[in-house]
């Protein structure tokens, strides 16, 4: 064939290529769409519907709590408005709280198109590499992400972390409109979740730096000041530094807690941190590649293997104190993790290895696919547009919203934001929002001491009702037991996921008297059939056991 034809050959093969693989990537990203579809149970998602609603209707940002009667009053800073306008616009697009899962399946998709932008783009330019690029770092991302891709306002923050690093990675990132469209981006995220922009700002700030442009310092020293006064460019301005300050004190968040090697154990979690440890060793070949052997397939922030390893080492930190650190660790180490397989590729691609190679990557793609997710889709939540009877208190709220006890509310950490948007009439004790609550905190968990301590502490609130988790387990029955007694209280409700006590006042006899009935037995199950006093003394029986096997170990 004339080389002429030989190259319309090539490049009608490569056209061919590129739409099988956009193709694949629009149908992977629909695909993880789906698997997000999940039955809404996320505490924060609530909470943010009635901020949205109050924002819009009151036409400014609130400074002051006014939804607990704990800390009602005290300055607030709400550092991600602008997200609780997009959840309250979905909420009432979809005329429910449907709208909020449809919603992050939505934001699943465009990050995962995003994503599949990145890979494609750090792939080496060629066609017939990218989409075995993608059938391995689709489902790898997911797997080691999906605990964290909820829906919280930090799930905007990686949207816009992608769009930033795939606009600093443009040959004419030193231009000024790819420049000013990026600031803006920062802008909107600052408004979006002011708490991990400084990710984004990071990368734009060694973009600018690192350009190869001919660009004067001078101007570079404004750019780089105008990313990082984005920060500040929100209607909450210099007060998110405080945020930042009692956000450090947070204790017993187990979405905040330290990383430890134990994790690497547990049911929900060991796939995400083990293949975390296995794509960080991707992307140190990558940073090989990239910088220390002088063959630069990246660019912008990437150019400086300092800055990059810097930055990975930041990340790496804050994963093992915070680990809701990871997603944006390993979106960084992405398009590194791509560079340094690909290189591996290219030294492994030579005459017949190269079947050999693309047999290997359908034999690992298949595994990923066709195993590990569905693995872990079977300790997930539910599919549906609905909210989860297995995380929120929902009957509970609506037996309080109907019958109406007196006296201020107790209740469970988790259920606060669900309360906020359920049960409006009863202001919360506490919620996800958790910087308001740091002191108040502290004393609580000082107070769980003893029922002695316990029982003043909710007197000193004026708490009446009292709304509790109610896990699985007979454990959980002793322990309200302990610090319920049946002398003070009542058990007016209960299922498999909250209950709900009374105080043994004047104005709770009828209630107490037409519900209380039960002797503290479960009334309603959701999904979970009703347990016998035997089969709940079986239950403790078998924790006790559980406790003693393991503290002889």
């Amino acid at each position: 064939m004339p080389e002429s034809g030989r190259l319309v050959h090539n490049q009608d093969m490569a056209k061919k290529f590129q739409i099988a693989t956009q193709t694949l990537m629009l149908l992977a990203a629909l695909g993880f769409g789906w698997l997000n579809f999940w039955q809404l149970f996320e505490q924060d998602a609530f909470w943010l519907v009635r901020a949205g609603e109050e924002i819009l209707e009151a036409g400014r940002i609130p400074s002051l709590e006014s939804w607990t009667h704990t800390v009602d009053g005290k300055p607030w800073t709400h550092f991600q408005w602008l997200s609780s306008v997009f959840f309250h616009f979905a909420h009432s697009w979809a005329g429910g709280l449907e709208g909020l899962v449809w919603l992050r399946s939505i934001l699943t998709v465009i990050l995962f198109l995003l994503i599949g932008g990145l890979i494609r783009r750090c792939a080496g330019y060629r066609p017939e590499r990218q989409w075995i690029q993608l059938m391995w770092f689709f489902p790898w991302f997911y797997l080691m992400n999906w605990l964290r891709m909820q829906l919280r306002p930090d799930f905007f923050g990686l949207i816009f972390f992608a769009i930033v690093l795939l606009l600093q990675m443009r040959a004419d990132f030193s231009s000024r409109r790819i420049r000013s469209v990026t600031l803006g981006v920062l802008l909107l995220w600052a408004n979006f979740h002011a708490g991990t922009v400084v990710f984004g700002i990071a990368v734009f700030v060694a973009s600018v730096v690192f350009s190869p442009s001919s660009t004067s310092w001078v101007s570079r020293l404004l750019w780089v000041s105008a990313g990082i006064l984005s920060w500040f460019a929100t209607p909450v301005h210099i007060k998110i530094l405080e945020v930042a300050r009692i956000a450090a004190k947070i204790q017993n968040n187990p979405d905040l807690q330290p990383f430890h090697w134990n994790l690497l154990l547990y049911s929900e979690g060991g796939w995400t941190y083990s293949l975390l440890f296995v794509f960080l060793i991707f992307a140190g070949v990558g940073v090989f590649v990239n910088g220390l052997r002088g063959d630069a397939r990246l660019s912008g922030a990437y150019r400086s293997s300092l800055f990059v390893l810097s930055l990975i080492g930041l990340m790496l930190i804050l994963f093992f104190e915070r680990i809701r650190a990871i997603p944006y660790l390993t979106l960084f180490a992405l398009p590194l993790a791509v560079t340094g397989c690909d290189w591996m590729m290219d030294r492994l691609a030579i005459g017949k290895r190269q079947i050999l190679l693309y047999a290997s990557a359908l034999i690992v793609g298949g595994i990923f696919w066709g195993w590990m997710i569905p693995d872990q889709k079977k300790i997930n939540l539910p599919l549906g547009a609905s909210v989860s009877p297995q995380w929120m208190p929902v009957e509970s709220a609506k037996f309080v919203k109907e019958n109406k006890p007196l006296g201020q509310l107790y209740n469970h950490f988790n259920f606060g934001g669900y309360l906020i948007y359920a049960l409006r009439e009863y202001p919360v004790f506490h919620d996800g929002r958790e910087t308001p609550f740091v002191e108040l905190d502290r004393a609580r968990r000082e107070a769980m001491a003893t029922p002695e301590k316990w029982d003043r502490f909710l007197r000193g609130y004026n708490v009446n009702v009292v709304i509790d988790r109610l896990p699985q387990g007979g454990e959980e029955n002793a322990l309200f037991a302990k610090f319920y007694p049946s002398s003070d209280w009542a058990r007016v409700y209960s299922d498999f996921v909250s209950t709900v006590y009374l105080r043994r006042i004047d104005e709770h006899y009828e209630l107490i008297k037409q519900y209380g009935k039960t002797g503290g037995m479960p009334k309603t199950t959701n999904n979970r059939p009703n347990l016998s006093e035997q089969e709940i003394k079986d239950l403790i029986r078998q924790a006790e056991e559980e406790i003693r096997r393991r503290n002889t170990k």
